[in-house]
Order: structure tokens, then sequence, then C-alpha cells
């Protein structure tokens, strides 16, 4: 309101220096001067009625809103008692049903849980159940994961046996070659008496390569069902693998579907969502409450012939606040002033443009014809005239 009052200020004050300016003379004489002077007073009188079309419907509908503010305070104090009454409950309903507004706005997701509102709960069994599957599957796929990594820990301990055996075996295979040329020596070159010596080198050899042959046999035993051991586990891994990997991709679009990270999440949201929908209920029983009364009001309203019914009821709070009453009466006040002066003040450009073109008319025949034809041109360009 006060931006507007400014507004109109300012154009009064442009208005009014424009006025202050001289009086432009002209040389009645001279064609080109003369039609310059018409073609000048024909502008201010399209600018004048421009504004006036601009400015009635303003002055208008501010002297309806006066008058119908007139009338209600000459309303009879039981019916006034009663359209008070109706506004201040009216005034309740709007400030309950902002409030209920207000807490609507909970999750933008939420909205995107409608469309399976029928089977949500569905929903949740099956990712909830989808979830339990995943982390079964991970349990597996950790086990199976240490029983390979052991598997191959056996796997390694038994080669490196084979190694130390292997080892051991050329060291004994080195230290009986010794001795046999030691009790070769003794025998042939010093005739010695090496049957003992030799039969227990035999002996000890003998048990050696007993010992190397079922160690062997052995290992290769333990190899072999290391083996077979490592290739199940393989084989379960992979199966288990697969299923892992389908259940997270099952998973995963769950979640990307119903905009989520956890069944947690969804169920959370969910809970949200039912919440929401009791204050959407209880918000749209309060629309209805305050439909009801604001058609009982306006009904009122129009059976006092209160033109501007609607208006006023959109700013209904200033039936009962009166520093805001006074307030908005002071400024319409003022407003409906300075329209009706702007008014006036292109009603009095129109007065005396149009008595300069009469004047002008009556000179001679030709100015009259050069300024009808300018009228009608003007009119053309205008739609004003």
């Amino acid at each position: 309101m006060t931006k507007l009052l400014d507004a109109i200020k300012k154009f009064f004050q442009k208005l009014f220096n424009k006025s202050q300016i001289e009086e432009v003379t002209f040389d009645i004489d001279d064609e080109n001067d003369r039609k310059r002077y018409i073609e000048a007073i024909c502008d201010d009188i399209s600018l004048a009625h421009k504004q006036i079309r601009i400015i009635k419907p303003e002055l208008d509908e501010v002297q309806s809103i006066l008058s119908d503010y007139q009338k209600l305070e000459k309303l009879p104090d039981n019916i006034k008692e009663t359209l008070i009454g109706d506004v201040v409950e009216l005034i309740k309903f709007r400030e309950a049903r902002e409030t209920y507004k207000i807490s609507l706005n909970i999750d933008p997701r939420l909205a995107h849980l409608e469309i399976y509102e029928d089977h949500m709960e569905e929903v949740l069994l099956k990712m909830n159940e989808l979830e339990a599957r995943q982390s079964l599957i991970k349990r597996d796929l950790e086990h199976l994961e240490g029983e390979k990594s052991e598997l191959n820990y056996q796997r390694n301990k038994i080669n490196k046996s084979r190694q130390m055996v292997k080892i051991t075996s050329i060291s004994f295979f080195c230290l009986f070659s010794l001795f046999l040329v030691i009790f070769t020596m003794l025998s042939s070159v010093y005739n010695k008496d090496v049957t003992i010596g030799s039969i227990g080198l035999l002996i000890i050899s003998l048990i050696y390569v007993l010992f190397i042959y079922h160690f062997k046999r052995k290992s290769v035993l333990r190899l072999s069902k290391n083996d077979k051991l490592l290739k199940k586990a393989l084989e379960y891994i992979k199966r288990v693998q697969i299923k892992y990997v389908n259940n997270t991709n099952l998973l995963e679009y769950e979640y990307k579907k119903y905009k989520v990270n956890t069944c947690n999440e969804l169920r959370y949201l969910w809970d949200q969502y039912k919440k929401q929908k009791e204050e959407q209920e209880v918000y749209r029983q309060a629309t209805n409450n305050l439909d009801i009364l604001e058609d009982e009001i306006l009904g009122k309203l129009k059976g006092i012939y209160i033109e501007n019914h609607i208006k006023i009821l959109t700013e209904i709070d200033l039936l009962v606040d009166e520093s805001k009453k006074e307030e908005y009466m002071s400024n319409m006040t003022s407003l409906h002033t300075k329209l009706k002066e702007q008014m006036n003040f292109n009603k009095g450009i129109l007065e005396t443009s149009g008595n300069k073109l009469k004047i002008l008319t009556k000179h001679n025949g030709v100015v009259q014809s050069e300024v009808e034809a300018i009228l009608e041109r003007k009119k053309e360009e205008h739609n004003i005239l």
C-alpha cells in the first residue's frame, strides 16, 4: 500500500512539474509549426485519457471498499457480534490449518511411497528377508574363505615338509656314500673287518628308505585330500559368490526403487508417511470446516450488501484488530484522496486541451481540417481519443 501511494505521489509531481512549463508558442500561419502544436495537444489528451482509464477502476474499487467498511461499522450490535464471533473462529481455523500445513513438509521422498501404499508391508517384509539372506550369504562366504585359507596353509605346510625331507635325503645319501667309501678303503687298503659297520650302515639306510617311502606316500595322500577339499571349497565359494551377486543386485534394485539405503530407513520413512497421512486427514478436515465457515461469512456479507465480500474475507482479521483496521482505513482514505486528485487533474487536462483545439478550429477551415485529421490519426494510434 505504501509503495502504491509513493508511486502515485511521484506521478503527480511529474505531471505538476510538466504543467509548470511555460506555455509553448507557435506561428499559426506556419503549417509545420501549427501541426506540431496540434499534435502536442492531442498527445496530452491521449495521455490524460490513458491515465483516466487506469485510475478509474482503482478509484471505484477504493470507494467501494470504503463504503463496505462504513456499512460494517453501521451494523446493529447483535449482527456485528455474531459476525465478529464467526471471524474469530475463522482465524483460529486458518491458524490451525497453517500449522498442519507446515508439519506436512517432512521429506520429499514420502510422496514417492504413495505409489506403493497398498503393499508396503509386503515390500518391507521382502526387503528384510533379502537383507537377512545377504548377511547369511556373507557369513557363509567368510567361512568358506577361511576354510580356503586354512587348506592353502596346510598345502604349503606339506610342501615345505616334502622339501625338508628332500634336503635330508640328499644329505643322507652324501653321508651314506662317504661311509661306504671309508668302509671300502678300510677293507681293501688296511684289511680291516668292516662287516659289522657295513651291516649297521645298511640297516640304517634301509630304515631311512622305509621312512622316506612312508612319508612320501602319506604326503601324496594328504596333498590329494587337500586338493579335493580345496577344489570343493572353491566350488562352494563360486556358488556362494553367484548367490551373493544376485542377491546384491536384487537388493540394490529394491533400494533404488524405493530411494533408500537400508530396510530400516524405508521403515522409518514409511512410519513418517503414515503419520503424514494422518495429519493430511486432519488438514483436510480443518479445510472443510474452514470452507464451510467462509461460505457462511460470505453469505452474511452478501446479505448486508457488501460488494467486496471476497476481498474483505481475505483480510478478515481487520474486523477484530482495531490497530490494523485503523492503519488500513487511513491508507485507503489517503489513496482515495490521491486517486481523486489525479482523476481531477487529468480531467482538467482534457478540458483545457479540448478548449485549445476548439479555439484552433474556429480560426479557419484549413486549421479545422488539420485538427480533425490529426485527431483521427491519433485515435487510430492510441485507441483512446
